[in-house]
C-alpha cells in the first residue's frame, strides 16, 4: 500500500524500516526490564514471591536518576574501551544468574 502511494520507495527503504522496528522493539524490551528494576528499588510493584527480609529499603527517585546517570556513563566508558558489548560483558561478571 505504501509502495503504491510512494512509487519511489526501494528495497533499501523497506529493510531500513524493518531494522528500525527491530531496534525499537528491542529497546522497549530492555526499557521494560530496566523500569521494572527501578520500580522495585523505588518500592513499587514488589514481586509476590519475594520474602519481606529480601526486599531492599526503597530509594528515592533522585537516587534512581543518579544511578541511571552513573550506568549511562559506565556504558559509554566500557563501550569505548572494549567495543560494542564492553559494558554488557563487564557487568555480567557481577550477575551470577546470567
Amino acid at each position: 500500500m505504501v509502495y503504491k502511494q510512494h512509487p519511489g520507495l526501494t528495497d533499501y527503504d523497506a529493510v531500513s524500516a524493518v531494522e528500525s522496528l527491530i531496534e525499537f522493539y528491542t529497546a522497549i524490551e530492555v526499557y521494560n526490564e530496566i523500569k521494572e528494576m527501578c520500580d522495585f528499588r523505588l518500592g513499587k510493584n514488589q514481586p509476590e514471591n519475594i520474602e519481606p527480609e529480601e526486599t531492599p529499603v526503597p530509594i528515592s527517585e533522585y537516587e534512581i536518576l543518579q544511578c541511571l546517570k552513573t550506568i549511562k556513563s559506565s556504558i559509554n566508558k566500557w563501550t569505548k574501551w572494549n567495543g560494542r558489548q564492553g559494558y554488557l560483558n563487564f557487568v555480567k561478571g557481577y550477575m551470577p544468574y546470567i
